[in-house]
């Protein structure tokens, strides 16, 4: 290739230089104030085709306008929303889609403002509803913000240090113009410099086409300019090496600093770091509960502890048994049984005995990492096996299903067993593990058809199917016990949940999260495996695509990414085959370059970096470390304890479990039919009544028709509950 001339390089290292100049002063900060009210906490459904919410006045910033962000899901994706702030229309949106809306600060009231939206499909979900003051985004290592021009709270480069970093890129550019990466012999590397130029300018004229700005964090704007500035930094850093190397290597070269690799200091090292991961699991752990799951799984480890497998009504909830049922259980006869199976509140009500019920699900995912460990040990490098079982330990479902009280990673870590004992040819204790995923979750029995090939090839079929009965004929005596059935489980028939309507929207979503989630770096190298002879890779994909079809037909989920729980079980074979596939690409260009060694190692150090950042920022973008884990539902219950006569009795739909847990009250079900007649019966005997609302429930049309047939007076906002409101029933007066 002809060299470039001299005055080319000193024109491309001059334009770097005054780009990134300009990159300083006009979209770099070095921190924000950040505002941000979620006006719902999980998917909501409208109600007659619009939906009602209430926010608070931003008190914390200053900026003059902020942004609400609304995502709407939606199978017909047409028609028009209609955005209404107290009273006032804001915009006519699409009704699916992601869209942003500016909210001027004086269109704020002090307290009371209303949020509506009119015009929605009756089978959409609006899964995002927020007010802020900036929108932030990352991917890996990179951070930045997008702001509306003006925006008071971002805190920019100080003047002085920003004229300090320009001048010195002026000085390098005018002193070294071969510095630059724009001006690199390397076609690759100018390239990325074009690249990296190209996305500078266009956050420069970014507010010319639309009315916003982005900042990036000084990380951001850092790791750009090392990528633009690579070859002078790369003469510093060989500079630097050989006088380090010459120099200072002499004086500390001790033999102490040299890690004994031995294997008992290995296994010394693992367990400190599982044991770390565990407190780490544990700090962040869920301590209350309420709604459906949460409570549903808590309540029943409690019967467990008392001897029991179903609430005993009291004389005065017999008389209104279904209404007076708590979410997570339902009335049968004189009855109530719980809906959830036995498996995980079993683990619960074992650990409970000492008070460390909260603790269980953080031990489990330790578990999980473990066992894959040990299982990625045997089929591939030790190296590898590592690598992928840390992204494992902080893969954002891993960490969500560490943190809060739910069974989907417990059953993980039971089919994990499954698989690492069979691979041990300890059929017996695979079989009994297996069977008790199946108490945990029912739907693992997906497992064993996925499983079975392997069984019957190995001839092992007979010894697993004998060893799983050992537990499952106690399951299914439960069954019997509580449900007349030893195969009917508190599911019912779950035919009903299955909706082929759904498959193609649930299936794409749950792809397509996978793929954001794990990135082109862990998917590429599972589809690798597919071009290549991998002995069981058609094992590894049908055990992810078992769980992965089946809940694509389910009704619930596909909304929220934290739906992705439902395939969790599944979610361990891709990290196998992904681990297979990365370390067959390893082998395969050692075979023909077998001086790049070190250079894959590093590549890998980075790959894991990089992940592990992303991984992070993810999760704390979700809230899975710093989001609500039922803190709010006891909240509630403290706050109304303290407000309500001690003969109350307080209406809940996600509420109706924690007021029984929580408070002396006795609650009941408002969006039952059975509880208008539970509230006239009551009101006439004098009992005083009173109905707790969650925010996301407010337009619900059974609170309506409670508002219809019965005076509703609010009595009060629960602070720290997201907006939670209690209201006191009466009779209409004659």
């Amino acid at each position: 290739m002809k060299a470039a001339s001299e005055k080319h390089i000193r024109i491309a290292a001059v334009l770097s230089a005054v780009i990134g100049s300009l990159v300083i002063f006009m979209a770099t900060m070095t921190g924000y104030d950040k505002f941000r009210e979620k006006l719902i906490q999980q998917p909501v459904r409208p109600v007659a085709g619009s939906l009602q919410l209430s926010a608070t006045y931003p008190h914390e910033i200053q900026d003059s306008v902020l942004l609400l962000e609304i995502k709407i899901e939606s199978a017909k994706k047409q028609g028009l929303t209609v955005v209404s702030w107290n009273g006032s229309e804001l915009d006519r949106i699409h009704a699916h889609g992601h869209h942003f809306i500016k909210i001027p600060r004086q269109l704020f009231l002090k307290e009371g403002n209303r949020l509506s939206l009119q015009g929605l499909d009756a089978d959409s979900s609006v899964t995002v509803l927020e007010i802020k003051n900036l929108y932030g985004f990352s991917t890996g290592l990179l951070n930045s913000v997008m702001v509306v021009p003006g925006s008071s709270s971002l805190q920019r480069l100080p003047w002085p240090l920003a004229m300090l970093l320009v001048s010195l890129l002026l000085f390098v550019s005018l002193v070294a113009p071969k510095s630059t990466s724009w001006a690199s012999e390397n076609r690759w590397l100018r390239r990325v410099a074009s690249t990296i130029i190209a996305f500078f300018i266009g956050l420069l004229v970014l507010p010319l086409v639309i009315p916003c700005r982005v900042f990036m964090g000084p990380n951001t704007t850092a790791i750009l300019f090392i990528v633009l500035y690579w070859p002078g930094l790369w003469l510093l850093l060989r500079a630097a090496a050989g006088f380090f190397k010459s120099r200072l290597w002499p004086w500390i070269k001790l033999k102490w600093l040299r890690p004994d690799c031995s294997p008992l200091k290995w296994k010394l090292m693992g367990t400190l770091a599982l044991a770390l991961l565990f407190v780490f699991f544990a700090v962040h752990r869920q301590r209350y509960v309420g709604a459906s799951d949460w409570y549903g799984y808590y309540a029943e480890s409690l019967l467990f502890q008392q001897g029991q497998l179903t609430i005993k009504p009291t004389l005065t909830q017999s008389q209104h048994l279904v209404a007076f049922t708590p979410l997570g259980f339902y009335a049968v006869g004189n009855r109530m049984i719980p809906q959830y199976p036995p498996g995980f509140p079993l683990l619960l009500a074992l650990f409970g005995l000492v008070g460390l019920e909260f603790f269980v699900n953080a031990l489990c995912g330790v578990l999980t990492v473990l066992f894959l460990y040990l299982i990625l040990k045997d089929i591939i490098s030790q190296g590898a096996a590592l690598l992928y079982t840390v992204l494992w330990a902080f893969f954002p479902m891993t960490l969500w299903g560490s943190m809060y009280l739910m069974s989907d990673l417990v059953a993980t870590l039971f089919i994990l067993m499954t698989y690492y004992f069979f691979r041990r040819n300890k059929i017996f204790w695979s079989g009994v593990v297996f069977s008790f995923a199946v108490t945990i979750r029912p739907s693992c029995v997906l497992f064993f058809i996925i499983f079975l090939p392997l069984l019957l090839k190995n001839k092992k079929f007979w010894p697993f199917c004998f060893s799983s009965t050992i537990i499952g004929s106690l399951y299914g005596l439960y069954n019997w016990t509580v449900f007349g059935k030893p195969w009917i489980t508190g599911y019912g028939k779950f035919a009903k949940d299955l909706m082929s309507s759904v498959f193609w929207h649930h299936f794409l979503y749950y792809g397509k999260t996978m793929l954001v989630i794990m990135t082109p770096l862990l998917i590429i190298p599972a589809l690798w495996t597919l071009v290549r002879r991998i002995p069981q890779k058609w094992f590894y994909f049908s055990w992810l695509a078992g769980f992965w079809i089946f809940y694509s037909f389910w009704k619930s989920g596909g909304d929220v990414w934290w739906y992705l729980r439902f395939i969790l079980p599944g979610l361990p074979a891709l990290f196998i085959i992904s681990a297979i596939g990365m370390h067959d690409i390893h082998l395969s260009i050692l075979a023909k370059k077998p001086g790049w060694r070190r250079m894959l190692n590093i590549s890998a150090v980075l790959i894991l970096l990089v992940m592990l950042s992303y991984f992070y920022k993810y999760a704390e973008g979700n809230d899975v470390l710093t989001g609500d884990k039922g803190e709010m539902f006891f909240r509630a219950c403290t706050e109304i304890q303290s407000i309500l006569p001690a003969n109350a009795l307080v209406g809940g739909l996600e509420m109706s479990g924690p007021i029984k847990l929580y408070t002396r009250l006795e609650s009941y079900r408002w969006d039952l039919e059975e509880s208008l007649d539970l509230i006239r019966d009551f009101l006439k005997k004098g009992r005083p009544l009173y109905l707790l609302v969650e925010p996301w429930h407010r337009e619900h049309p059974d609170i309506q028709d409670i508002d219809r047939n019965f005076v509703m007076k609010k009595i009060s906002d629960l602070p720290g509950t997201y907006g939670m409101q209690l209201f006191q029933i009466s009779l209409h007066q004659e």
